[in-house]
């Protein structure tokens, strides 16, 4: 069975075999490559993503049969760099870019913190805003927008592109990722400038903000649901039904993405599916061929399942 890890882990991969075979492990590569172990299962830690081949060979027949196992390897890096400009004498303009672009798996998030320190490094403000400092699924940024550091506001308009900082004052900022695989992880700075020049140093101390991504995925949920036209948005007739079933759905012109419908049984088994083409429709299923029982009507947004019906076929 394939595998997911974050960069850095490692993993056990194989399965139980019968007593009496010979097992060797390879890397999958284009040339034969030399053995990395033996037994049914062999612990890896890989770099990258890599397809290992478990080569098990029959004695008895003097046959040799192959076993793919691919170990997908997500990376996910905090790390960001500064550029500050100091040319308004008002304030000083920050941009934080982060130095991985490129390379994310698709279930990842982000968050930015900002807060100024007093002179004991304790936080006099901080600033994290959902709406646009979060981002689950999440493509990387490289502003603040919309921050107004030196009165601690947003500007409504998402004015100024990048953020605005005051002189002669010490700021921390953070950037957290983390992924449906890997556990969440955070890089800090601190930063000030003043006549010494731009003072910039990496910080431990920083609050660990995972706690953040509970908040994030409420926020990302309820403004999901208000995609939809109401808690109405399923309906299924007639119930029970003999063969064919009428499946109306009404969706919001703000849906966006691949809209799925299915059909599966009480075990989870999926029957039957189709691609929605209309936010507003009805589709139909024949259960004809299905045994009398319960099965359930599932719609999704993207993979998203969005709201599940349960139907009675009573032939």
């Amino acid at each position: 069975k394939n595998k997911t890890i974050c960069k850095g882990e490692c993993v056990n991969i194989g399965t139980s075999f019968s007593s009496g075979y010979t097992y060797t492990w390879y890397v999958d590569t284009d040339e034969p490559s030399p053995s990395i172990g033996s037994g049914t299962s062999i612990f890896v830690c890989p770099n990258q993503t890599t397809t290992y081949v478990l080569s098990v060979f029959d004695p008895s027949t003097g046959c040799t049969t192959k076993y793919y196992v691919t170990v997908t390897v997500e990376n996910i890096n905090p790390n960001f760099s500064l550029n500050v400009l100091t040319t308004n004498t008002n304030y000083m303009t920050i941009a934080a870019t982060p130095n991985q672009l490129s390379g994310f798996p698709t279930s990842f998030g982000y968050l930015w913190i900002v807060e100024e320190l007093n002179s004991s490094n304790a936080p006099v403000w901080s600033v994290v805003n959902p709406s646009t400092w979060f981002t689950f699924p999440g493509m990387p940024t490289n502003n603040f927008s919309g921050l107004l550091g030196l009165t601690q506001t947003f500007n409504s308009s998402g004015l100024p592109p990048l953020g605005q900082f005051k002189y002669n004052t010490t700021y921390r900022i953070t950037r957290g990722v983390w992924s449906d695989n890997c556990p969440y992880k955070q890089s800090s700075v601190l930063l000030s400038y003043s006549q010494r020049g731009l003072v910039v140093s990496n910080d431990s101390t920083a609050k660990d903000g995972s706690y953040l991504i509970e908040q994030l995925n409420k926020e990302k949920q309820i403004s999901f649901n208000k995609l939809f036209v109401s808690d109405n948005i399923l309906k299924i007739y007639p119930n029970p039904s003999t063969n064919i079933v009428n499946v109306d759905y009404q969706l919001s012109e703000n849906t966006k993405g691949k809209i799925t419908i299915t059909v599966t049984d009480m075990l989870g088994r999926q029957l039957q599916s189709a691609n929605l083409l209309e936010l507003n429709s009805t589709h139909k299923f024949n259960l004809d061929a299905y045994q009398n029982g319960i099965y359930f009507i599932n719609l999704y947004s993207n993979n998203s399942l969005i709201k599940t019906e349960k139907i009675v076929l009573n032939k």
